[in-house]
């Protein structure tokens, strides 16, 4: 552990140390100054996340003894393996380079998940952060007087798994595509951070099958994260033939992502159909902490799940969903559930 880690996050050896007694001097050591590390080695982020999984509530580490004035803060980097920072890529009036548009493409390929960093502006996230908490607040509005009236068995069903607009996932995670039909979320679909590099990935005529709005709830300390899923299955996958990807999906986070506001974890290389009678590649679980103005794209065959909230306040998120022409997904638009609006 060097001078300059223990002088940039103060308190957080003596913390580990109280918490996790005679266990926790490799943890507060060796790992910790592991996790500060921007240049992060394979399979440490997911170190980070189970260690975390164990932290309690930030109110309940702010009355642990730390010393007055001392701030608790845990630093989260993705590793640059798995990140692009296109800042300086843009060519004025014409958008990402063809070979930044390469790499970015090349890297989603690969691992099935790829952060661009500095890809939206913080004009546009201050007018899209707003619009999201008004989407949020009216459907949170919708489901409470439903609450109060709902008598069917199908309407309390609902209420439990989602409604068609509106679907509520475990991990405390609300995902809303009520009205999104509209600016300031429209102006998303043809993004100068990413449309080339969704249309250079599917390489066909693509349409967009949802937008929509995700709260990431605060939950209890209890909260165990999400099952590991995917979005949309394999095509052909009994066959054991890996395609091309036929969906997108591209998240912006509308804060910072840490340890503590509910971040994604992904495994990547789950995108790769395994050949009948084979392992396949290697396969890592790694969670992403994009920065303010970064972007996560990910394969939509890759399986995530959602890490649970224990910041003590809702994380919004605006997603956009891509396809090609011919492909259609119905898991976000039930037609077969109630209405919520």
């Amino acid at each position: 552990s060097s001078p300059g880690h223990q002088m940039a996050f103060p308190g957080i050896r003596s913390f580990l140390l109280r918490r996790y007694g005679g266990q926790s001097r490799l943890m507060g050591g060796t790992m910790c100054v592991r996790l500060l590390e921007p240049s992060l080695r394979k399979n440490q982020c997911r170190l980070a996340v189970s260690f975390f999984s164990s932290w309690s509530h930030p109110e309940e580490r702010a009355n642990d003894g730390e010393e007055e004035g001392s701030e608790f803060r845990l630093a989260s980097f993705t590793n640059p393996k798995y990140s692009i920072d296109i800042k300086e890529k843009f060519e004025e009036e014409k958008g990402l380079k063809d070979e930044t548009v390469l790499k970015i493409v090349t890297s989603l390929l690969d691992n099935g998940v790829v952060q661009i960093d500095n890809a939206i502006r913080s004009e546009e996230l201050e007018v899209l952060s707003a619009a999201a908490a008004d989407n949020m607040e009216r459907v949170r509005l919708a489901l409470d007087r439903r609450k109060e009236t709902e008598t069917s068995e199908e309407g309390k069903r609902a209420l439990e798994e989602g409604f068609r607009e509106v679907k509520i996932g475990d991990g405390c995670r609300l995902e809303s595509i009520h009205d999104m039909r509209r600016d300031p979320f429209l102006s998303l679909i043809q993004h100068d951070g990413w449309a080339p590099v969704v249309q250079n990935t599917l390489q066909s005529s693509v349409h967009v099958a949802f937008m929509g709005v995700t709260s990431v709830l605060p939950s209890a300390k209890t909260e165990p994260p999400e099952e590991w899923h995917s979005l949309v299955p394999h095509l052909f996958g009994d066959r054991g033939l890996h395609l091309p990807p036929h969906s997108l999906e591209v998240i912006v986070p509308l804060s910072p992502v840490d340890l503590f506001s509910g971040p994604w974890e992904f495994r990547l290389g789950s995108h790769v159909e395994k050949p009948r009678g084979r392992d396949g590649g290697e396969v890592k679980d790694v969670p992403f902490f994009p920065s303010r103005g970064s972007v996560l794209i990910a394969d939509s065959r890759v399986q995530r799940r959602g890490i649970p909230n224990r910041g003590g306040r809702q994380r919004l998120e605006v997603f956009v969903s891509y396809g090609k022409r011919w492909f259609r997904d119905s898991s976000r638009n039930d037609q077969s559930k109630p209405a919520l609006f």
